[in-house]
């Protein structure tokens, strides 16, 4: 009896432990303490740190979620759109920056161009690339995407700092991997099918609780350590391109064209007599009975002209 009361009362604080993780209240109270903390270190620290733009991220010894020098946890992204030359050319390059940046490329796509008189496309005419790479290398390699081009059309940044979420997320854990151990305890005192079966239900539900955080700090993780840049590239549209056109290209531009049309007249016609084939045999029998008709009728005509003449 004494064992089952103990039980319970160890059920009922494992409870309050996990209401008290879910509230509000806790996530409000994490929230003011980072503010204070971030505040007093901001009053503290140099000024030429109190800037985003210089943090730098490292990652924790425990495999947490990295930080910059405030102590921050920030999510960059970025996106670049350039006009070159060669979008081939640059599209290589684009690969090779990324890779020595430390990153890699998620997806990309390119876009051939005007095709030539054999149909083939002679230059691609633009490029989409979607890249990830470490936050400390984030700026530098957009630096040097920009360096590619002939102009920049675009670029722009963002930043997302996910501190609060990942304290919470981090506090949460400890407690949850607290009430599992309080768990673990009270299954090893448990007596009774009854009893062993209620632990084990609690146990579970605090073990799966306990994943889905950690798989939450683990893609908080990711995205902190490696920024997202979308480069969009583009081929420079040179106007002296269509200047270089003379006279007798424009001659031979219309006769090339007019032998096209003709083409598709005699094709058009030949289409045409080869689905009407059997109308054929129809004209010749319709002639056949008007040829015959005109010929009955003729007698009867002549024959009544003599009378009137009479």
């Amino acid at each position: 009896m004494l064992n089952r009361a103990r039980l319970l009362a160890g059920l009922l604080l494992a409870a309050l432990v996990l209401a008290a993780c879910d509230g509000p209240a806790f996530s409000e109270e994490a929230d003011s303490m980072e503010a204070m903390a971030a505040a007093d270190f901001a009053m503290a620290a140099p000024a030429s740190i109190q800037t985003e733009s210089g943090a730098v991220p490292t990652s924790k010894a425990d495999g947490s979620v990295p930080i910059d020098d405030l102590g921050r946890q920030i999510i960059r992204t970025g996106r670049i759109n350039i006009e070159v030359e060669d979008v081939d050319r640059a599209f290589a390059r684009v690969g090779e920056i990324t890779v020595a940046s430390g990153g890699f490329v998620v997806d990309s796509e390119i876009f051939a161009g005007p095709r030539d008189e054999t149909g083939r496309s002679t230059k691609s005419e633009s490029a989409y690339l979607r890249l990830r790479i470490p936050a400390d290398g984030f700026d530098s390699a957009r630096a040097r995407i920009a360096e590619l081009a002939e102009t920049v059309v675009s670029q722009n940044t963002s930043s997302e700092d996910v501190t609060t979420q990942v304290t919470d997320y981090e506090a949460r854990l400890r407690n949850l991997r607290a009430t599992e151990g309080q768990y673990l305890t009270l299954l090893a005192d448990a007596e009774g099918v009854e009893d062993v079966v209620l632990v084990t239900d609690r146990l579970f539900a605090t073990r799966g609780e306990i994943e889905r955080i950690e798989a939450q700090l683990g893609s908080l993780a990711r995205q902190v350590e490696l920024s997202t840049l979308v480069v969009d590239i583009q081929r420079t549209y040179d106007p002296d391109e269509d200047d270089t056109r003379g006279p007798l290209d424009a001659a031979r531009e219309g006769w090339e064209t007019s032998w096209q049309v003709l083409e598709a007249i005699l094709e058009w016609s030949l289409a045409i007599i080869a689905f009407s084939w059997w109308l054929v045999p129809l004209a010749v029998l319709g002639g056949v009975i008007a040829l015959v008709v005109n010929r009955r009728s003729a007698p009867a005509d002549s024959g009544g002209g003599a009378e009137t003449d009479s």
